[in-house]
């Protein structure tokens, strides 16, 4: 999609070498019957017919003659945001300079077509851009959120506040002022201020096998904390750019060895860009963590630590980093929420595991012990205590590391209970032990 003018002449030059190339072909092809040749002469073609109508759409749009759907889904949305600035005749630059963001962050949300922008970054583009969302965006669901529709947009003023946890809300002081003939409304602007006037259900990991169905309001209300939280840390402006290189993960799980490993997590993360939250888990959620964007595209890692255990806080980490890493900027989810990692309640139940799911939890045990030295450890084989102190020293890790990998590749969680940091993570973070 050729997004500006000087995109559009440079793609007017690629086709001009291309028609080129085309006819060198074509005046082969006359001569030599080669099977290879007119292959490779067909798929030039499809090229040339690509680029031409790129050139052609952006001219129609340009010229206002290019027809913008009415009425769209929120996947669409990012192709739409492109389309609406073009047909305006706006720039990039004067886009950056309407919505007060920084150029480069337009340029590549649209050359991404918005994949790592937030929903609330979209929404404040869509408004600069005269979009009538209410119009046009195919809004699901109003009363209730439903976990079925991760993908639906809500409109905030249009929820049931009645099924929020507020009176939960208040009682943590999540809000000053909050007094009681107006706490619904206090409760609503808080939400809305926090989330945006639009929010998205977010990618819930889902496990089958069980009974227990999570509080869709609760699990939005506790993003809107996180959010809040991290909103407040990034605005104090020390948080360096955060860059897609995961190859420093390595040494993250090594902070384990330290006897203040969990409590330096924070410091570590900062200093890559990433916000990491601590906020207990709101009643019926049985909510472990989540990963998300702020407004302007900050990746945020927040923890319940509903567990007191070092194995089950470090798996969840690195978990919710393998989400911002290998999906926050990659795909069209702006946030995963994770519940009942380590599946301890529902041992003997299949579980049917999303691709994203998979791949974060892959992710997360190789970033944590790379595969060749996995392969080394003679603890995984004999699921000893001793074996694992051996390893444990070998590699510079906490025990609690290697044992909650054993148990969980064993999907037995009965053994080596000794050495998973039982009762040894709440005292490290002060946001749990209030």
């Amino acid at each position: 999609m050729i997004l500006n003018d000087e995109h559009r002449l440079a793609q007017e030059h690629n086709l001009r070498k291309l028609k080129i190339s085309i006819a060198k072909f074509e005046s082969i092809a006359d001569c030599v019957d080669d099977q290879l040749n007119r292959l490779e002469l067909q798929a030039l073609q499809g090229f040339a017919i690509q680029f031409q109508q790129e050139i052609d759409d952006y001219d129609l749009l340009r010229s206002g003659k290019l027809h913008i759907p009415n009425s769209f889904s929120l996947s669409e949305l990012p192709k739409i945001l492109v389309q609406s600035r073009i047909a305006l005749g706006w720039s990039q630059a004067e886009l950056a300079e309407v919505t007060k963001t920084r150029l480069s962050k337009i340029e590549l949300y649209e050359e991404n077509l918005y994949v790592g922008a937030s929903l609330s970054k979209k929404m404040e583009i869509a408004a600069a851009l005269e979009i009538d969302i209410d119009r046009s965006m195919l809004l699901q669901g109003k009363k209730y959120v439903s976990p079925q529709n991760c993908k639906a947009l809500f409109k905030v003023e249009d929820f049931d506040w009645e099924q929020f946890p507020i009176k939960e809300v208040q009682r943590r002081k999540w809000l000053a002022n909050f007094s009681n003939p107006n706490r619904t409304k206090a409760f609503r602007d808080w939400f809305s201020k926090s989330t945006g006037s639009y929010v998205t259900a977010a990618l819930h990991r889902k496990r089958s096998g069980g009974t227990i169905h999570a509080d869709e309001p609760s699990l939005l209300t506790w993003q809107a904390r996180i959010l809040e939280i991290a909103e407040a840390e990034i605005s104090r402006g020390d948080l360096p750019e955060f860059k897609i290189d995961d190859r420093w993960l390595t040494n993250l799980s090594k902070v384990s060895v330290e006897s203040d490993g969990p409590a330096q997590v924070k410091n570590v993360l900062k200093e890559k860009g990433i916000v990491l939250v601590i906020e207990k888990h709101l009643p019926k959620t049985y909510l472990d963590g989540a990963s998300l964007l702020s407004h302007d595209g900050i990746p945020i890692v927040g923890l319940t630590l509903r567990y007191n255990r070092l194995d089950y806080f470090w798996f969840t980490l690195f978990h919710e980093l393998a989400h911002v890493y290998c999906h926050l900027y990659t795909r069209d989810h702006n946030n995963f929420i994770d519940r009942r990692i380590l599946n301890e309640t529902q041992k003997n139940s299949l579980q049917k595991e999303t691709a994203l799911e998979i791949e974060a939890d892959s992710f997360a045990s190789e970033k944590m012990i790379e595969p060749k030295l996995w392969e080394s450890c003679i603890s995984r084989h004999s699921a000893s205590e001793k074996d694992v102190m051996t390893d444990a020293n070998s590699l510079g890790l906490s025990p609690s590391i290697i044992a909650g990998r054993i148990r969980k590749e064993r999907n037995n969680y009965s053994i080596l209970n000794g050495l998973i940091g039982q009762n040894e993570l709440h005292h490290h973070f002060e946001e749990i032990r209030m």
